[in-house]
């Protein structure tokens, strides 16, 4: 009993009122500013950012570089059933993106936060097709590229990604 209490008296000696954030108590965050104190807002991003612009160049520089195309197409060293099947997830989960995007919310016009609602296992049927998809693309790719093969197909993700996001 009496350790318990002596623990209990060095945490209120070494607290001093402050949260894990290092602020106040009696600042707590009502939910209108994040962890940092910066507050939240409806701010978009820009799609024309340098660091957008960095990442397309630096996807091509890649793409070029290490022969992705011609590697993907005629290198016998690529183990096709793996890649096969990534590529084959993959489209399934650009299909559901085209879905989502296209069809939903541009031809319907259901906003992005009702999609779970309206189809609600398309967001977890894309997210695990993708992530299996691009293990099995990497596994595919380890004879050509070896521990390159996961950085590679990162940066050509990334920039397939920032590139679709400056289509208006």
């Amino acid at each position: 009993m009496e350790a318990r209490g002596r623990e209990g008296l060095h945490e209120r000696r070494t607290n001093h009122g402050l949260n894990d954030h290092g602020r106040g108590l009696a600042q707590e965050s009502d939910g209108r500013d994040d962890a940092h104190g910066k507050k939240q807002g409806s701010t978009r991003v820009n799609a024309y950012s340098w660091e957008n612009f960095l990442w397309i160049i630096v996807a091509a520089c890649t793409f070029h570089f290490s022969g992705f195309l011609s590697t993907v197409m005629y290198d016998t060293r690529v183990n096709r059933a793996w890649f096969n099947c990534g590529a084959v997830l993959i489209c399934i989960n650009v299909i559901i993106a085209a879905y989502l995007i296209g069809f939903l919310s541009w031809f319907k016009k259901i906003s992005s936060d009702e999609w779970e609602k309206t189809v609600p296992y398309a967001v977890p049927i894309a997210t695990l097709s993708f992530v299996t998809g691009a293990f099995c693309c990497m596994a595919g790719l380890w004879p050509v590229w070896g521990i390159l093969t996961p950085i590679i197909l990162f940066v050509e993700t990334m920039g397939a990604v920032v590139l679709i996001a400056m289509v208006p």
